[in-house]
């Protein structure tokens, strides 16, 4: 029980921090250089996709080194 709490902290938190004003001024400045609407999706995807990834990644590796070596 105590891996599924952490693991929907994690997603709240990550929901939260993917609405920064950052991430949405990134996001805004790549998709609004392209014309075509495909070419527009496919920047924005990669770039959750990419930073999603970082951030499960990020978030495992904190689960393993320090929740389970800690008594």
């Amino acid at each position: 029980m105590e891996f599924i709490s952490f693991a929907m902290l994690a997603g709240f938190i990550g929901m939260k921090h993917g609405i920064d004003g950052d991430h949405v001024a990134a996001i805004a400045d790549m998709v609004g250089a392209e014309k075509k609407r495909q070419k527009q999706v496919s920047l924005g995807l990669m770039y959750a996709i990419g930073h999603g990834f970082i951030v499960v990644i990020y978030w495992f590796s904190h689960y393993l080194f320090w929740c389970k070596s800690s008594p």
